[in-house]
């Protein structure tokens, strides 16, 4: 008698999301070798970059993951649709760190719109 397992889609994100964090560190760690060579990073700049973009990839490609696994999707729409919604979450993410979304704002789109005080903390008018 055989026995099928059925792997549930929060564990089959997380399998993904730690993949995605696997293959993100790896590229970050790749790319900023020649910067670190070349002296326009530090190592500690480096492995902070690492750092990032490992989360961020993870993260991003666990959402990805998570919708596709909610949608009931297979085939060429899931893939199609993970990547989809992989890079925009990992555009959110990255955006969301450096503070450039200020209220679903963007601070480069509206500039006029956000003021900041002495300590560098940012307002909407």
């Amino acid at each position: 008698m055989t026995r099928t397992t059925y792997v549930s889609a929060p564990r089959a994100a997380l399998a993904v999301g730690a993949a995605g964090a696997i293959i993100g560190g790896a590229v970050a760690a790749a790319r900023n070798y020649g910067k670190m060579r070349n002296d326009e990073m530090t190592s500690e700049e480096a492995v902070k970059n690492v750092l990032r973009e490992s989360g961020t990839t993870g993260i991003a490609t666990a959402t990805g993951a998570a919708v596709m696994g909610g949608l009931g999707l297979t085939g060429l729409l899931s893939l199609a649709g993970m990547v989809v919604v992989t890079a925009g979450a990992k555009h959110l993410t990255d955006r969301l760190i450096d503070g450039n979304y200020i209220c679903g704002a963007s601070r480069s789109a509206k500039p006029d719109l956000i003021e900041e005080d002495e300590k560098g903390t940012s307002a909407t008018k």
